[in-house]
C-alpha cells in the first residue's frame, strides 16, 4: 500500500502462508486499493508469469522481507535466485538494496562458557564440592555452534577484543544472486595477546543504491557514527 500511494502502477503481495495471505486481502480491499494490488497466496518459487500466470509480466522493483539473524538463515538466496530469474526484469531494483556481513573475533570466558564445561561448584552436607569435568572433556573443543543473541546485551567487559571489525562479505540484490555454496574467507590482524575463541557476527543493510538509508545489526559499541544509521535492530 505504501508502493501504491508513492506512485506505483500495481503490486502484487506474494505470501505462503495462507492466514496471512487472508487477512492481507480484507486490509487491500478495507482500504480501497484492491484494483491495485494483488495478493498472491503462494511460495514466491510458485508464482508465475504470462498471459495465463499470476503476473502478466516481470516486474521492475522487488521488495522483500526474508532475513533472519543470520542475513540468508531463512531461504533469501534461493528465493532471490528464483526471482531474478523468472519473476523481475534484468535491470530491476531491489529493497534492500545491498546486504554486508561483518565478523569480529574476541576471547570471552561468559561466551566461551555456553560451548565448554567449566568446574561447577555445588553445596551439599559436606560443604562445597567442586564438580571438575574429565580432561577429555576438558581438551574437546565441542561443535561450532551459532548462538542468536542480542549483542547489545552483552557487555563490552565480558570480553576482550582481538581484532577489527572485518567486512566477510557483501550481497547485491539487484543483480543475478547465487544459492550454490560459497566461502569467504579474511585475514585478521591481532589488536592483543588471547584465544580466538568467539567470532562475533552481525549485519548491515543499505536500503538504496546510494547506501543513504542504513538498518544495522551492529552492537553500539561496534557503531563509529550511530548518526548515520537509522535503525539498530538484533545481532
Amino acid at each position: 500500500m505504501m508502493a501504491v500511494t508513492a506512485g506505483a502502477d500495481f503490486c502484487y503481495a506474494i505470501e505462503v502462508f495462507k492466514p496471512m495471505a487472508q487477512a492481507a486481502v480484507k486490509i487491500v480491499e478495507r482500504n480501497g486499493f484492491s484494483d491495485k494490488i494483488k495478493v498472491i497466496n503462494k511460495h514466491s518459487t510458485e508464482v508465475t508469469v504470462g498471459p495465463d500466470g499470476d503476473l502478466p509480466c516481470r516486474a521492475n522493483i522487488l521488495i522483500t522481507e526474508l532475513f533472519d539473524t543470520e542475513l540468508i538463515g531463512e531461504g533469501a538466496l534461493p528465493s532471490y535466485e528464483h526471482a531474478h530469474k523468472h519473476l523481475v526484469q534484468e535491470d530491476c531494483e531491489a529493497v534492500p538494496h545491498r546486504a554486508t556481513v561483518y565478523a569480529q573475533l574476541v576471547e570471552s570466558r561468559r561466551m566461551w562458557s555456553w560451548n565448554k564445561l567449566f568446574p561447577v561448584r555445588v553445596r551439599t552436607s559436606l560443604g562445597e564440592q567442586v564438580i571438575v569435568p574429565p580432561s577429555e572433556l576438558e581438551r574437546c573443543p565441542g561443535a561450532p555452534s551459532v548462538c542468536d543473541i542480542q549483542l547489545n546485551q552483552v557487555s563490552p567487559a565480558d570480553f576482550t577484543v582481538l581484532s577489527d571489525v572485518l567486512p566477510m562479505f557483501s550481497v547485491d540484490f539487484s543483480k543475478q544472486v547465487s544459492s550454490s555454496a560459497a566461502c569467504h574467507s579474511r585475514q585478521f590482524v591481532p589488536l592483543a595477546s588471547g584465544q580466538a575463541q568467539v567470532v562475533l557476527s552481525w549485519w548491515d543493510i543499505e536500503m538504496d543504491p546510494e547506501g543513504k538509508i542504513k538498518c544495522t545489526m551492529a552492537p553500539f559499541w561496534a557503531q563509529t557514527d550511530p548518526q548515520e544509521l537509522q535503525v539498530r535492530g538484533r545481532s
